[in-house]
């Protein structure tokens, strides 16, 4: 398989997992609407990866890491840390400070969705550039 063919995966992938936080978020998940966002940003991130370097993607979740190796703008790379934080604040309540899905509310996710939104279309917009 072609890395090209690789990448097209990840970003199928994606983009059912960004479909998935939209749904969470309409059923008020806004928890788990966050972590699938970061999740969908992460397989972007991935794809792009596998494209511009061809090789395997890094095994980690810091998406702002991911986003500077790959040279994206600082704005964009900014997006990675509040994604990477609540990813772990919606999974586990000792690091959210308490229950994930009483502390997340629907401005944070909806945010985040949108982060992974802007990740997605800057990647598709370098993979259109020859990656």
């Amino acid at each position: 398989m072609t890395t090209e063919e690789q990448a097209r995966k990840w970003i199928a992938q994606g983009d059912h997992d960004l479909n998935l936080a939209r749904i969470a978020y309409a059923n008020d998940s806004y928890e788990w609407a966050a972590a699938i966002a970061q999740q969908a940003a992460e397989k972007f991130l991935k794809a792009l990866y596998i494209v511009r370097f061809q090789a395997t993607p890094p095994r980690t979740h810091d998406l702002e890491a991911l986003a500077n190796t790959l040279g994206a703008p600082p704005e964009l790379a900014a997006f990675g840390r509040p994604l990477t934080e609540d990813y772990l604040r919606a999974r586990y309540p000792d690091i959210a400070g308490g229950v994930p899905h009483e502390i997340f509310d629907a401005t944070t996710a909806e945010e985040r969705i949108a982060q992974a939104e802007r990740i997605r279309d800057w990647v598709i917009q370098q993979l259109g550039q020859g990656g």
